[in-house]
């Protein structure tokens, strides 16, 4: 019988570390074993993640679920980015909220978006405004401010395409025409005010947007309103 191996925990797609990273899974069955591969896909001969990894510079790993026998499981791909902490910018800003542009149109990914908006409006938080057209992006400009040092995880679902960015870093790439699906990844920053953008596709049939963060593997949670500034 040809039955499907157990899916491996969910794992952020990008982790950021400013010094090194330790990364470790168990297997999600004791019959199984992890393999691993830095520059391919892992195969039965691939090196099996018995202890923690020490991760120093920017790396992509691959993993699967074995059986004794060779038979491989669903492939997870983790990048690890190696990032100094984003300078925070100067305090002057225009006031709460974020600035957002709404395109109409149908637009197959978040860089098809046409050049000029046909609205703009100031949003306290990060949603889909009312009275929307069927088909539509939004882009969200303006700053976050975070309230500590540290390395930032986001959450960012979204139905149809969306990515944001903070710092000028890619944060999450959520983008391209598909059903509500979460995406995550991390970004390493000084306290204090930085620059944020988040772009957003709806290709019609009903849109989803919502964004989490969560800081020393806390529970995620809503980012507040105060934390936005244009």
């Amino acid at each position: 019988i040809r039955y499907r191996l157990p899916d491996l925990p969910e794992l952020s797609e990008r982790r950021v570390f400013t010094d090194t990273a330790s990364f470790f899974i168990d297997p999600p069955t004791p019959k199984l074993t992890i393999r691993y591969s830095p520059d391919g896909f892992p195969t039965a001969s691939s090196p099996v993640l018995l202890h923690p990894l020490t991760i120093r510079n920017t790396t992509t790993l691959r993993l699967a679920a074995f059986t004794s026998t060779g038979r491989r499981g669903d492939l997870v791909t983790v990048t690890f980015d190696h990032q100094t902490l984003a300078p925070a910018l100067p305090a002057t800003t225009g006031g709460p909220g974020l600035r957002c542009d709404l395109f109409r149109g149908e637009f197959d990914s978040t860089s098809r978006i046409k050049p000029m908006p046909d609205s703009s409006m100031i949003l306290t938080n990060i949603t889909i405004p009312g009275n929307t057209p069927d088909a539509f992006g939004l882009r969200f400009r303006g700053y976050i401010r975070v309230p500590e040092t540290g390395i930032y995880s986001f959450f960012l679902t979204s139905d149809d395409g969306s990515v944001l960015r903070i710092a000028d870093r890619l944060v999450v790439d959520n983008d391209g025409a598909h059903s509500s699906k979460e995406k995550s990844g991390q970004v390493a920053l000084l306290k204090g005010l930085h620059a944020f953008a988040l772009d957003y596709m709806d290709a019609g049939g009903g849109g989803m947007l919502l964004l989490k963060y969560s800081r020393n593997n806390d529970a995620p949670q809503s980012v507040p309103d105060s934390w936005f500034e244009r």
